[in-house]
Formats: structure tokens, sequence, C-alpha cells
């Protein structure tokens, strides 16, 4: 997964917050990767 550069996500981290906090998009999409990985893993 790639994350692009967005001022929104670079503004969140400097407050030191992750993109999954405030952002729907960004938790649905780390969610499935952790899903991906999970599988991966044999969980």
């Amino acid at each position: 997964m790639e994350i692009p550069f967005s001022q929104e996500i670079a503004e969140e981290y400097s407050k030191g917050t992750l993109p999954v906090t405030n952002n729907d998009f960004w938790k649905e999409k780390f969610g499935k990767l952790y899903e991906k990985i999970e599988r991966g893993a044999g969980k």
C-alpha cells in the first residue's frame, strides 16, 4: 500500500495523531491491510 503525500495527513502526524484516528478512508485502508497481514501470518 502506498500513502501519497497529503497535507491533511502531514498536519495530523505533526500533532502526533495517526491518519486512522480522524479519517474513515484511511481507517478502512489500514484495516484491510491488517486483515491481509493476519491471513498471511496464518492467524
